[in-house]
């Protein structure tokens, strides 16, 4: 049996930019050769009454699209966080977990070089919406 121990912090940003279309994808996080537990994460800005979603995505998927490119069933996404309400501020900012409606395993464990984004549910956002993520590699002793 394999098991892993704790390795090196990792902390991540992303953010959508104001102006933003519906499932358009915005990085915030992408695993080394390591899988990173992601430990915590909190989220804050965003339109009121709109909602963000936070996903796994696999190598394959080009890194970095930043509103280029949109969700489709065909990525292979694994949802982590959806439902993630917009609105508060940095000083009010929201907790990952347990938070708004997350799937799976909580925290969850990004494979080596899958990549996590953020992406509008709802509409267009017309605000920026912030997210930051707190991990630990995976490694073996």
């Amino acid at each position: 049996m394999t098991y892993y121990c704790y390795g090196q912090v990792r902390q991540a940003k992303g953010s959508i930019t104001a102006g933003s279309d519906q499932s358009k994808l915005w990085s915030v996080f992408t695993a080394a050769e390591n899988p990173v537990q992601l430990i915590g994460g909190s989220y804050w800005s965003g339109d009121a009454g709109e909602s963000y979603g936070l996903v796994m995505l696999p190598p394959s998927v080009p890194a970095g699209p930043n509103g280029t490119a949109t969700l489709a069933g065909s990525m292979g996404a694994i949802a982590i966080n959806f439902q993630m309400a917009g609105g508060n501020t940095a000083t009010t900012p929201l907790a990952m977990w347990p938070g708004q409606k997350t799937f799976g395993n909580s925290p969850p464990i990004v494979p080596p070089f899958w990549g996590v984004y953020v992406y509008p549910i709802d509409a267009a956002s017309t605000a920026d919406f912030q997210v930051r993520l707190m991990g630990m590699d995976l490694v073996k002793p």
